[in-house]
């Protein structure tokens, strides 16, 4: 996978996927369907943020429904939500509430916020009551800027109260992000093209990494103010999942820290019996997966290429890389160095240096390659496809074994 960033602050990404984690080393991974790519986060990195779920913009007698909005795809958002976030409080991670909770002076908003909610002067706006139940609008502690009651609200979540489209401006938002040790931003509530993008906008350009809940977000602007929102993050800013994904692939931490607790004193099987993978379905190379770091902090593999099979340009940010032909022939390239590799062959490639494994061969290449850390290169093989090992395959590594 190629390397975006300077080795202590960096993604891997290729075509398919984007590894969001910084160290590749501990922490617990999950990997999901997004778009443009798959994502592999860090739930130890990983906080939720809940934008504006409040009366005053999703319930009947609240602000939208004063001025003649509808509040009820904005409301209808609760029960995908509690779902999601129960499950990724029992992970640990924190769920912040960010609301409109403003002063009742308005000293901190200029009038070109003000100008958002009462344009012409003529109607209700921020900090003013409201005709039918007396609510100031979004004033903190007032009716409108609460919570809606369908929602649930942990004492463990965290609170922030908010005073622009964007949370991050004048707020503590940046800082406890920061102190939660929070890298990447998992994004839900409303409206989808106004407070939570505009949040979204600078949570990117603060350096996180920005994760959409579609399904628990929405708007009640046209149509096409989503499709908009949803086109730009994908374009600019970060990536779009669903909640049913995450709530799929989530438990898969608690497996890898059992599997971790219960560590024998010795692994053994035979390569017969590993399971295999291709990473993608177009993929021409398969892995044969010998062990990996679920069970040890390394992974090792027998990576089977066809004739004119390769691996694309990649390099490992902490890990070693040791590479020993089996079988077959073809061609290894670390940097701007090329050699010819056989069976027999072995070459190790330090990390951050970007190589390359071709067959230039007329029959499949067969090496067995190890990587010290895993670097999550193994959460890598295992989502992708199952593949199977055909009697060519069984024939070369039998004669394999029997040299060896």
């Amino acid at each position: 996978m190629y390397r975006l960033g300077n080795g202590r602050n960096d993604w891997h990404v290729n075509e398919e996927e984007a590894d969001l984690r910084r160290s590749r080393q501990g922490g617990r991974t999950v990997r999901l369907p997004a778009e443009p790519q798959r994502i592999t986060i860090d739930l130890d990195r990983t906080a939720a943020i809940v934008i504006d779920m409040q009366n005053d913009f999703c319930s009947p007698g609240g602000w939208v429904d004063y001025i003649g909005g509808d509040y009820a795809p904005l409301k209808a958002l609760a029960s995908a939500q509690n779902r999601l976030l129960a499950s990724l409080r029992r992970e640990g991670v924190p769920v912040i509430w960010l609301n409109w909770g403003n002063r009742e002076d308005r000293l901190n908003l200029s009038p070109s916020i003000l100008h958002v909610y009462n344009g012409a002067g003529t109607g209700v706006g921020i900090g003013e009551p409201l005709p039918g139940n007396g609510s100031k609008v979004l004033e903190k502690g007032s009716w409108g800027a609460a919570i809606i009651d369908e929602l649930i609200v942990e004492p463990t979540d965290i609170h922030v109260d908010k005073y622009r489209m964007s949370g991050f401006w004048d707020t503590p938002l940046d800082s406890i992000l920061r102190n939660l040790r929070a890298e990447t931003l998992l994004f839900m509530g409303v409206n989808l093209d106004q407070c939570v993008m505009s949040t979204l906008e600078d949570a990117v350009h603060s350096g996180y990494d920005a994760v959409l809940i579609k399904d628990c977000c929405a708007t009640n602007s046209p149509a096409y103010c989503a499709d908009a929102a949803h086109y730009n993050i994908k374009q600019c800013y970060g990536f779009i999942a669903d909640s049913s994904d995450l709530l799929n692939v989530v438990p898969l931490s608690e497996t890898q820290e059992v599997l971790h607790m219960t560590r024998p004193s010795m692994y053994a099987g035979k390569y017969d019996q590993s399971p295999v993978y291709k990473i993608s379905p177009k993929d021409s190379n398969k892995f044969v997966l010998l062990c990996d770091g679920s069970q040890v902090p390394f992974v090792s593999v027998v990576e089977i290429f066809d004739a004119g099979g390769q691996t694309p340009p990649n390099e490992h940010a902490e890990a070693y890389e040791y590479f020993y032909v089996l079988h077959g022939e073809g061609i290894a390239s670390v940097g701007s160095d090329s050699m010819p590799i056989g069976q027999g062959s072995y070459f190790i490639v330090s990390p951050g240096q970007t190589h390359q494994v071709r067959n230039t061969g007329k029959s499949r290449l067969y090496v067995l390659t190890t990587m010290v850390p895993d670097e999550k290169f193994s959460d890598l093989i295992k989502s992708g496809v199952a593949a199977s090992l055909d009697d060519e395959d069984l024939r070369i590594l039998s004669s394999a074994q029997a040299q060896a």
